[in-house]
């Protein structure tokens, strides 16, 4: 299983690596064009369970040019993957998920993959998840050391198997902010008595 300490140093490790991602693939510049960028998640946090970025994209979805913008990336040297979901026709089936068009990249940067999801979303849609609407404004610059600590920790343990299941990050996020959680325990209890 892996320590609290390792959890740490990976995070802060999958925090520089997406950063040079960021760099070198201009996505934010190219995700402008389409309409009001916003930077969500765990990497504008400083909460990174892993190398990724999340992107949400406000403008009316063109499937057209977000299928453009796709073919262009799969010709980048060094794309490992490109997905792309039109989940205006096809139904959510977690409520945590936005309506709107996704468009996943896996990249390869200095050997290690860097996930960035987007999401294509109408302004109408805009913070329509449940997530965003239960936490409260800028819940990550009030964190305290500790439920930082607790957050990188629990999504460590949560994707190397060290739970009873696999947490969604935005699951650890209110479990951490709106119950107290601090330990595996915590969590489970937590998960097993949320009405959520």
């Amino acid at each position: 299983m892996i320590s609290k300490e390792e959890a740490l140093k990976n995070s802060q490790h999958y925090f520089e690596i997406t950063k040079r991602a960021l760099e070198l693939t201009g996505i934010e510049k190219k995700l402008s064009s389409f309409g009001d960028v916003e930077l969500v998640g765990s990497y504008k946090y400083d909460l990174m369970g892993q190398a990724d970025i999340d992107f949400e994209v406000y403008a009316e979805p063109n499937i057209e040019n977000i299928a453009d913008l796709a073919r262009e990336y799969m010709i980048m040297p060094k794309l490992i993957k490109v997905n792309l979901v039109n989940y205006t026709v096809y139904p959510v089936s977690r409520p945590s998920l936005p309506p709107g068009v996704w468009l996943g990249l896996r990249v390869d940067i200095d050997g290690e993959l860097v996930n960035f999801d987007i999401w294509f979303i109408r302004p109408s849609d805009r913070h329509a998840d449940e997530f965003a609407t239960k936490m409260p404004k800028d819940w990550w610059l009030n964190l305290n050391e500790q439920q930082r600590e607790a957050i990188i920790y629990l999504k460590a343990l949560s994707r190397n198997g060290g739970l009873d299941r696999d947490y969604m990050s935005v699951e650890i996020y209110k479990a951490v902010v709106l119950a107290d959680v601090k330990n595996q325990a915590d969590l489970i209890s937590w998960s097993k008595n949320s009405l959520d």
